[in-house]
């Protein structure tokens, strides 16, 4: 009923917000800044939808001080590590770094496999341009009545090699990444270790206030684990509190690899005592961890439904949090919003024959409640609020996974408007190399590298009301004399915000932020063009309108 009425009162109000706010007030858009705030324009990215935000210093300590690292450098005693398994290959360093350079460059530009479907229309696509090259659709039809067969399959064969040759120049050319010896695989150590490390990293930042900084994961499992760069920043974060790591990689050598730099140098012993390697998951899913890390391994996976039935197995063995992380660009970020969206579905859809039991259990089962239950005119998640309101405070319907919610980088739950607009949402991530032949390589002039990722945090559980979801800056333009974020926002889809510098605090205070960090002041929206957006000021002046009227 609460639901019934919140919507018909949105409604009522969305019927007539164009009409009420089509033209900005320009007496707010003159307001200076004072006592601390100032109202600046802003814009929706996608619908251009102009409005009036105030910003001011926010109250929470989280949003003004959250800060990232902008460079991870890998540590000591892995460096240590890495130098060591380099020696014991007794391959030529100068040899070995250059089969490092090409696999960074090719996992680099390594994109996720396509679908059969698209390969085949591609194919046929290749296929037809390339026959028409050669003659006239006519002419052809008029040469095969007269070849042999024997021609005609000869020529067959040779089309059918043009034609894979040209995919795998494109990239349809697909294979998973395998290290076939040891040297093979202290190569990869050697091109991704610090990488690896860097982006994992990075990504533990997010963690950084969790119960206040207090939260440490008792037990991690690292699926795909490589070279073993996850560890590392694991090592380095929660050190002793971690008390158990669990390292699944299918590939012997790549074991062997990360096992040997995991070594106390001139031990045999391992840094951490808690470390264990597998080649597969344990059959059993009473085996479960406090954070589960999938790194760079669903690109691995060539079918789109086998990534989805990993995503479920790793989150039935999750205690708390899902750490997905991928490359950049724009495949890799749609795979890893398809991943995202599928476990936030799964988390909402409700397992009817047990609601049904839970219902009945509470005494809740009745006409009302059977009807909400076969309802297709309601989504999923409406349909698991409404029957949550029917059943105690501490009970829940039941649903097909475990429910989940996005603690980084989105602060909503929603879908993603930059895959929407078919746009990947990377983050810069800065670490010093690490190499074998002395030479700079692809750093840049302070020594450092860089490169991007993409990447979600999920935790079992439905979003709390009570804490606040701060926007995204992600991309930061920094002008003359102003500054333009555009922000990720829970409720309003991609704001741009532009802050001038006469705004004074405000604006020393966002100049400091970078790509990627969290946007460090309070917005209240005053005034919109959008017929979407309610708020307090809209409101107050709607009532008035309607006592004029």
């Amino acid at each position: 009923r609460r639901l019934q009425m919140t919507s018909r009162f949105i409604v009522r109000h969305i019927s007539c917000g164009r009409n009420v706010f089509a033209k900005i007030d320009k007496s707010i858009m003159q307001r200076s800044v004072v006592a601390g705030e100032a109202d600046v324009t802003a814009s929706n990215v996608i619908t251009g939808d102009r409005m009036v935000v105030r910003l001011s210093i926010p109250e929470q300590k989280e949003q003004k001080s959250r800060r990232f690292r902008r460079q991870f450098n890998l540590p000591k005693e892995a460096v240590a590590g890495l130098r060591e398994a380099i020696v014991k290959t007794e391959r030529n360093p100068k040899q070995l770094q250059n089969e490092a350079d090409q696999l960074a460059e090719k996992i680099l530009n390594r994109r996720f496999p396509a679908s059969a479907e698209i390969v085949k229309d591609a194919r046929n696509k290749i296929r037809l341009k390339m026959r028409s090259k050669m003659k006239d659709d006519d002419d052809v039809d008029m040469l095969d009545e007269n070849l042999s067969e024997q021609i005609r399959e000869e020529r067959e064969r040779q089309l059918k090699n043009a034609v894979d040759k040209e995919l795998k120049r494109s990239h349809f050319n697909w294979k998973p990444m395998e290290a076939s010896s040891d040297e093979g695989a202290v190569a990869y150590a050697l091109a991704r270790l610090a990488p690896n490390y860097a982006e994992v990293a990075r990504v533990l930042e997010e963690l950084q206030s969790v119960d206040d900084g207090e939260w440490a994961p008792s037990s991690v499992l690292d699926f795909g684990a490589g070279a073993g760069g996850a560890f590392w920043a694991l090592n380095e974060r929660y050190e002793e509190a971690m008390h158990d790591y669990t390292a699944v990689d299918a590939n012997d050598h790549m074991n062997r690899t990360a096992t040997d730099i995991m070594r106390t140098r001139g031990s045999s012993s391992l840094v951490h005592g808690g470390v264990h390697f597998r080649r597969h998951l344990v059959p059993s899913l009473q085996t479960t961890y406090d954070m589960v890390i999938v790194h760079r391994t669903l690109i691995e996976i060539s079918d789109q439904d086998a990534r989805f039935q990993l995503a479920e197995s790793l989150w039935r063995r999750t205690n708390r949090f899902l750490v997905l992380i991928e490359s950049g660009l724009e495949d890799s970020f749609a795979a890893l919003m398809d991943v995202r969206n599928f476990l936030l579905t799964m988390g909402m859809m409700l397992d009817k024959e047990k609601t049904v039991e839970v219902l009945k259990e509470h005494g809740k089962w009745n006409e009302l409640t059977a009807r909400l239950l076969h309802e297709e005119r309601i989504s999923d998640y409406e349909r698991f609020e409404i029957l949550k309101h029917h059943l105690p405070s501490a009970v829940s319907p039941p649903t097909m996974l475990s429910p989940a919610t996005v603690v980084a980088p989105c602060p909503h739950d929603l879908g993603c408007p930059r895959q929407a607009m078919s746009v990947p949402c990377p983050f810069t991530v800065r670490w010093s190399p690490i190499r074998a032949d002395g030479k700079s390589g692809r750093a840049n002039d302070d020594g450092t590298e860089k490169g991007s990722m993409s990447f979600t945090i999920l935790e079992k559980g439905i979003r709390s009301t009570e804490k606040e979801s701060f926007p995204r800056i992600l991309e930061m333009r920094k002008l003359h004399g102003h500054l333009t974020c555009d922000t990720c926002t829970a409720f309003r889809g991609l704001e741009r915000i532009t802050v001038s510098k006469r705004a004074g605090e405000l604006y020393a205070s966002l100049r400091q932020r970078r790509s990627g960090e969290i946007f460090p002041l309070h917005t209240q929206v005053l005034q919109s063009e959008s017929n979407f957006d309610v708020f307090e000021a809209g409101l107050d002046r709607m009532k008035k309108d309607r006592k004029r009227k």
